[in-house]
């Protein structure tokens, strides 16, 4: 097990460093787990998901953070230490921690969910600026969080993160129609259903 911090509580301390380091070393470790910890625990949430490979769910009971893990195939768990208390906190990792994906029609839809999400990504780097700054400013945050200075690590990200986080080179594993196995998938929604 490792602990990426903070170590000690400082109220001027931003999340974003922590758990995005975190998030990268689950990424980085196919198969591992990790759980973060925030007030809510969404704004951690919203964080870990922006790292390419992480599937981070916030959750306040065991059933959701047995969900999380079966059938969405998680990697990470957001607990908010405002929401729930530390006796529950232990039972909804415990929970997480015990629980196995599914796959079958979890699988598939996990798939689609990636998909979109990369092509969605993808298509908001080409729409905004030239790769190679988009890249360069991707490796301005990454080596800022690494080096564990909270001053260069604050100043980057305010300055870099939300574009920088678009900008990673990714490959979704599978396109839509071969998640789906059909010859044309369409993402539209189905037509409305009048009534006889």
């Amino acid at each position: 097990m490792t602990n990426h911090g903070p170590h000690v509580f400082d109220s001027e301390d931003d999340y974003p460093v922590a758990v995005l380091r975190a998030a990268k070393a689950v990424a980085d470790d196919p198969g591992s787990l990790g759980v973060v910890l925030g007030g809510s625990g969404n704004g951690e949430q919203m964080a870990a998901n922006k790292v390419k490979g992480i599937r981070c769910g916030a959750c306040a009971d065991t059933f959701s953070a047995r969900m999380i893990r079966q059938h969405n195939d998680a990697n990470m768990l957001s607990i908010g230490a405002r929401v729930v208390g530390e006796g529950l906190a232990l039972d909804i990792v415990d929970a997480f921690l015990t629980a196995e994906f599914e796959g079958g029609r979890h699988a598939t839809r996990v798939e689609m969910i990636s998909a979109l999400f990369y092509e969605q990504r993808r298509k908001t780097v080409h729409q905004g600026r030239d790769l190679k700054e988009a890249a360069q400013m991707h490796r301005t945050i990454y080596h800022a969080v690494r080096s564990h200075d909270p001053k260069r690590a604050r100043a980057a990200m305010h300055e870099h993160l939300a574009f920088a986080q678009q900008a990673q080179s990714i490959e979704p594993p599978r396109d839509l129609r071969a998640a789906t196995g059909t010859a044309d998938v369409s993402m539209a929604p189905p037509p409305a259903r009048t009534a006889e």
